[in-house]
C-alpha cells in the first residue's frame, strides 16, 4: 500500500533521509508547545515567550543537561537577525538526527510581550535553550539505536514499540505522581487545571520526560560514574589546595551590652552594665540577665553567640577579647564605639590545618565528581558530532549544517 506522503510530512522527509519507520515513532507524539499537532492554530504567526510555568519534568533520575552548554553558544552575532515578530511556532529551527525542533518546541509561544521580542538577550537565550534540546535529541535517539543495534527492521520496530511502552508505565506510575505531589495536587482535575493555565499538557510532560529520562539513560550507560580516583591524584588536589583546608580560630560566647544610645549618658550605662555583671557574678543565670537587662541584637537569646571566626566581628575589642580571655571567666567591662559589654567564652577552638587523612574522603568524592562531569561532557561532545545536525544556528553546533541545506 502506498503512503500518502503529502499528509504526513514528517514521514516524508524521514523517508527521505532514508532513515526506518520506527524512528518516527517519538516524532509522532511530540506535542508543539502545548498547541494541537494539527489545524489551523500553526498557519498563524504565535509571538514566542521563555517558557516558566514553575512546572518541571525532571526526576531525581533524570539530568539536567543546561550545564553542559558550552558558554560560547548564542555569543556569535548572526546576519541576518531574526525577525522574532514574524517567527511562528511551527517554523523549523534545527534538525537533530531523524526529529525536528520547531519554535514551539522550545518556548512557549502564547506568552509574548512587546517588551520581551524587543529584549537583545531573546534570541542568545532562544539559542541555548535549543542547545539543550539538541543534547537531549542526539542522546535519546543514540539510547534507542544501542537498544536496537543488530536487529532486523521488524524486530527494530518491536523494540522500540516495548521501549515506547516501558517508559510511558515508567512516566503514569512514577513522574506524574511526583509532578502533582511537587505542584500539591491531590486530584488529577486540579493537576490538569494547573497545567492549562501553563499551556501544557500531560502529552507535553510525557514527550519532555521521556526525552530527557532516555537521554539520561544513554549517559549512565556509556559513562562510568565511579571512575578510578588514585591516592597520588587527591594528595596532589590536597597540597595544591591547601588554603581550603585550613580552618580558623572560632569561639563561642555570651554577651552583656548596654548601648550608649539606650541610655541617658556613658556613666548610665556603665552602671547598667556593671550591675548585669554583678548579678552573674553572684549566682544570677547569664541567659535570665541577659534578656532582663541587656540591650543588645541577641538579648532575647539570652545573649547567646554561635561559632564565630577570629576577625569576623565589627567589633575589633570583642574579637580580641573572645580569642583571648580564659574560659566560662566573666570579662572586664568592654567599650567599643556602640557601647559596653561583658563577655564569657563557652567553647573555643584555635586555628588548624586539617590533615590529608582527615578530608580524603571530601576529596576522593570532588574528584570522583569532576571526573564524571569530563566524561560526561566528553561523551556528550561525542554523540552530538556523529549526529547529523542542521540548524538556524550552525556556529553554535561545530560539524553542524546551516538549517537551508537541509532539503539539498
Amino acid at each position: 500500500m502506498r503512503i500518502p506522503l503529502h499528509r504526513y510530512p514528517l514521514l516524508s522527509i524521514a523517508i527521505t533521509l532514508g532513515l526506518p519507520a520506527f524512528s518516527c515513532t517519538l516524532l509522532a507524539q511530540q506535542p508543539v508547545g502545548g498547541l494541537p499537532t494539527e489545524g489551523r492554530a500553526l498557519e498563524q504567526p504565535v509571538f514566542i515567550a521563555s517558557r516558566n510555568t514553575g512546572l518541571s519534568n525532571s526526576s531525581p533520575s533524570n539530568m539536567d543537561f543546561s550545564e553542559y552548554v558550552d558558554d560560547s553558544v548564542g555569543q556569535s552575532p548572526t546576519e541576518p537577525r531574526l525577525n522574532l515578530k514574524e517567527f511562528a511556532a511551527g517554523d523549523l529551527v534545527a534538525w537533530v538526527g531523524r526529529e525536528p525542533v520547531l519554535v514551539g518546541h522550545i518556548i512557549d509561544p502564547k506568552k509574548a510581550s512587546p517588551e520581551l521580542l524587543q529584549n537583545p538577550a531573546l534570541e542568545p537565550q532562544l539559542r541555548k535553550m535549543l542547545a539543550q534540546i539538541v543534547i537531549r535529541k542526539a542522546l535519546a535517539q543514540r539510547f534507542i539505536d544501542e537498544q536496537v543495534a543488530g536487529k532486523t527492521l521488524k524486530e527494530r520496530e518491536a523494540a522500540s514499540a516495548q521501549v515506547n511502552r516501558k517508559v510511558a508505565e515508567m512516566f503514569y506510575k512514577e513522574a506524574l505522581p511526583d509532578m502533582m505531589k511537587r505542584q500539591k495536587c491531590e486530584t488529577e482535575e486540579e493537576f490538569h487545571q494547573i497545567l492549562e493555565k501553563s499551556n501544557r499538557t500531560v502529552q507535553s510532560l510525557q514527550y519532555e520526560w521521556t526525552e530527557n529520562m532516555l537521554a539520561s539513560q544513554c549517559v549512565r550507560s556509556n559513562v562510568n560514574s565511579k571512575p578510578v580516583i588514585e591516592l597520588n591524584e587527591m594528595q596532589d588536589y590536597y597540597d595544591e589546595h591547601i588554603d581550603e583546608f585550613k580552618r580558623n580560630a572560632r569561639a563561642r560566647f555570651e554577651i552583656l551590652t548596654a548601648e550608649f544610645s539606650k541610655y541617658p549618658s556613658k556613666q548610665a550605662a556603665l552602671d547598667a552594665i556593671s550591675e548585669m555583671g554583678n548579678q552573674v557574678f553572684f549566682g544570677n543565670p547569664f541567659e535570665n540577665v541577659a534578656k532582663s537587662m541587656s540591650t543588645g541584637w541577641t538579648a532575647s537569646q539570652g545573649g547567646k553567640m554561635d561559632w564565630t571566626t577570629k576577625d569576623s566581628l565589627k567589633s575589633k575589642q570583642i574579637d580580641e577579647a573572645i580569642f583571648s580571655l580564659p574560659m566560662n571567666k566573666l570579662s572586664q567591662v568592654i567599650e567599643d564605639s556602640e557601647g559596653y559589654h561583658i563577655v564569657r567564652v563557652i567553647e573555643r577552638t584555635d586555628a588548624l590545618t586539617l590533615s590529608f587523612s582527615e578530608v580524603q574522603s571530601e576529596i576522593r568524592k570532588k574528584l570522583t565528581e569532576e571526573k564524571t562531569k569530563k566524561l560526561e561532557k566528553e561523551f556528550l561532545d561525542k554523540v552530538r558530532a556523529e549526529t547529523p545536525i542542521w540548524t538556524r544556528w550552525p556556529e553554535d553546533f561545530p560539524g553542524s549544517l546551516p538549517l537551508s541545506q537541509l532539503y539539498q
